[in-house]
């Protein structure tokens, strides 16, 4: 198993290096994220272009627990975190988005790339458990919570945490111009898709529970971790849908 692995990793590797677009196997009921609008920075003006990799192989062990406001709280979470050392742009930003590939050990692994502007807010570019990936693959120009700010912000910071996964960066893209989209309305846009990607996967994988909004199932990334012991996000595998029926983690 550690040398298939061992392998796919080479496989990730040789694609950045030889700038390839070639599509890596994923795994069943996968459903990829690229080419979506709505998860890509649109009329992107500006690049950066820089190659870096970072393993987050860390053995966790993760319970979920419900407090007397049915908010879910996590313990025993270990989460490896980075900033990526780049040239950030001086100017004011209205989106940003990220190119690279990721590859995920287990049903609990995952990989993000966080922002975090001049005020200190953490902002998610790019997440394999908050947008429901798994296995392994390549991804261009993808955005979460940062495809469109209301108003520019400052890059403070551009981070990459994870456990269990490896996650490799060639690319970020960003624009300086106002887009005619309101942040507000790509968040709704968003969220009916990724709700229907966790209902893909729960009826591909036969689970036993319902998927719906909740109180915290429409929150920011740096809101949502916030409910959490010690202020660390784990992969919840969906957890933040809860609406009923049996819901179990996953071995990995």
């Amino acid at each position: 198993m550690k040398k298939r692995l061992d392998i796919l990793i080479i496989i990730v590797l040789v694609l950045f290096i030889s700038g390839c677009e070639v599509e890596l196997q994923k795994s069943p009921g996968e459903s990829n994220i690229n080419n979506n609008p709505s998860f890509s920075l649109q009329n992107a003006d500006k690049n950066i272009k820089f190659s870096t990799s970072k393993n987050f192989l860390l053995e966790t062990k993760k319970e979920i627990k419900t407090d007397e406001s049915k908010e879910a709280l996590l313990s025993g979470i270990e989460i490896e975190k980075e900033s990526i050392e780049l040239d950030l742009p001086k100017e004011a930003v209205y989106g940003v988005s990220v190119s690279g590939g990721y590859v995920l050990f287990g049903n609990n692994a995952f990989a993000r790339v966080v922002l975090v502007d001049s005020d200190d807010v953490e902002w998610l570019i790019f997440g394999t458990d908050l947008l429901f990936l798994e296995g392994s693959d390549v991804f261009d120009n993808v955005c979460d919570e940062t495809c469109v700010f209301d108003k520019p912000i400052i890059i403070k910071e551009i981070r990459v945490e994870g456990t269990d996964s490896n996650l490799f960066l060639n690319q970020i893209n960003y624009k300086t111009s106002k887009s005619s989209e309101k942040a507000n309305v790509l968040k709704e846009r968003q969220y009916d898709i990724k709700l229907q990607r966790l209902q893909n996967e729960i009826n591909s994988k036969s689970l036993s529970w319902t998927a719906g909004e909740t109180s915290v199932s429409k929150k920011y990334y740096r809101d949502l971790k916030k409910l959490f012991i010690g202020n660390e996000l784990a992969n919840l595998n969906g957890f933040q849908y809860y609406k009923g029926g049996v819901f179990k983690l996953e071995d990995d």
